[in-house]
């Protein structure tokens, strides 16, 4: 049976091999800032070729790949601090973002244990976490990245070989 990829007729992951174990120790970084001359080319690196977007199926439908859309939405809300004057439909965008990641975050929890925050305690005698020196447990996402424009690469090969034919 040939999927058409149509309506509700998809698959719910983007199949790509096993995951690999990987680690990422939480730090303060000079980059990824909120608004920096830098700034948006360092959000926009975040991104792989095609924009976190795969295409599958027959028609070559396009979806999205949750990390990605949760990468967007954090973006969005970084251009949304920095904004001086946000329409409508910008702060409607906004909120759809932070319900997203707020979701997403309940829906995949990482359970790591925070103390509290000797730094901040000392430098603004406030109690806090900060996370800093954290180690987390993650997947390698690196895969994904490179799954996501390997996809993207066939996707833009077969779509320009479809209108050599028109």
């Amino acid at each position: 049976m040939t999927l058409a990829y149509e309506g509700n007729d998809y698959p719910e992951h983007f199949s790509i091999p096993a995951l690999a174990e990987a680690f990422l120790t939480v730090e303060d970084s000079v980059h990824y800032q909120i608004d920096t001359p830098e700034s948006f080319d360092e959000w926009g690196s975040m991104f792989p070729l095609g924009g976190g977007f795969v295409h599958l199926g027959p028609k070559h439908r396009a979806f999205s790949i949750s990390m990605f859309h949760q990468l967007h939405c954090l973006n969005n809300l970084r251009k949304g601090i920095v904004s001086e004057d946000l329409a409508d439909a910008q702060l409607a965008h906004l909120q759809h973002c932070i319900n997203y990641l707020r979701q997403s975050i309940l829906c995949s929890p990482d359970l790591r244990l925070e103390p509290q925050s000797v730094f901040l305690r000392e430098a603004y005698h406030i109690d806090g976490i900060d996370g800093l020196g954290l180690t987390h447990r993650c997947v390698d996402w690196e895969t994904i990245y490179r799954a996501t424009e390997n996809n993207f690469l066939e996707w833009k090969t077969q779509s320009e070989s479809e209108e050599d034919l028109w």
